[in-house]
């Protein structure tokens, strides 16, 4: 009888592991799921995993925004006159639980630049260094791709910490369209963006976007 009560036991416990691993297993793949967000006042579809979760907008960091941008608003007038700062709206926000990496998604209605992918690029890197003038950049790097058959731009900048505001590494895809320009951007370690590389591109593989916006959505 004994024998048999060790035997149930041992079954028993070999059962429960297996329902736990199973739990902790499509809780994982649940997270790696894709989920579709559209973004209609900017004719924008994206999907990404279950696992990033919405980052509430804080008005503080908003605020502190606009007035930061103000007072670089003169720097950056004497020192390149030809770079124009734009309060654009950031329709995205979200964190992986699974993985730490952070995408963000930013837009702004205007009409389509006429400068190069290339002048997009450095133009980007450069008002990243100057809003984070604080932050030693280490890495910067950029490339002409495509978004969603788009011609776009690519960059990827490291610095050596993280303040409040700047994350170690960043991949941002700038993205120049006919009425509107969208920015995607991946922000975590050096190692983190590097390792979840593929996982990147296929986020950035289901980007779709309008070709045009409707009329009454034009900036005026």
């Amino acid at each position: 009888m004994r024998k048999k009560k060790i035997a149930l036991l041992f079954w028993f416990i070999i059962l429960a592991t297996a329902i736990c691993l199973g739990v902790i297993y499509v809780k994982e793949m649940s997270g790696r799921w894709f989920k579709k967000v559209e973004v209609a006042e900017y004719g924008l579809t994206i999907s990404y995993p279950n696992s990033y979760i919405d980052i509430q907008k804080d008005p503080d960091y908003t605020e502190g925004m606009i007035d930061k941008v103000t007072s670089i608003l003169t720097k950056q007038d004497i020192d390149n006159p030809n770079i124009s700062v734009d309060m654009v709206e950031k329709i995205i926000h979200a964190k992986s639980d699974l993985t730490g990496m952070t995408i963000m998604v930013e837009a702004i209605k205007k009409e389509k630049t006429t400068k190069s992918i290339e002048d997009i690029c450095k133009d980007y890197i450069v008002m990243f260094q100057i809003f984070n003038e604080s932050e030693e950049v280490i890495y910067k790097d950029y490339k002409e791709t495509t978004v969603d058959g788009n011609i776009a731009g690519r960059t990827e900048i490291y610095v050596t910490g993280k303040t409040d505001d700047v994350y170690p590494g960043m991949v941002s895809y700038l993205i120049p369209l006919e009425d509107r320009e969208i920015t995607i951007v991946f922000s975590g370690t050096r190692e983190m963006l590097e390792y979840f590389e593929k996982d990147i591109q296929k986020i950035i593989n289901t980007v779709k976007l309008e070709e045009k916006l409707p009329e009454e959505e034009q900036p005026v």
